[in-house]
């Protein structure tokens, strides 16, 4: 287990929370985080879809200039 703590943004009163994190659960823990995948199956595929449109888009936009 990591033990985290949300405390108000040092740099940006108007920013999310930060979060901290204790460095000694972290360093202890390093190898499982490393071993989580990056990334879900869906997101992967979310990320694909999103790379194949904007391909499209692209090619759209230049067979199709603005008049």
């Amino acid at each position: 287990m990591i033990k985290v703590k949300n405390v108000r943004n040092p740099h940006y009163s108007s920013a999310p929370p930060a979060l901290l994190i204790n460095r000694e659960d972290l360093e202890r823990n390093i190898e499982k985080i490393r071993e989580l995948p990056k990334y879900s199956d869906e997101e992967r595929e979310r990320m694909r879809e999103y790379a194949r449109r904007s391909r499209l888009r692209d090619k759209l936009g230049f067979l199709l200039p603005e008049m």
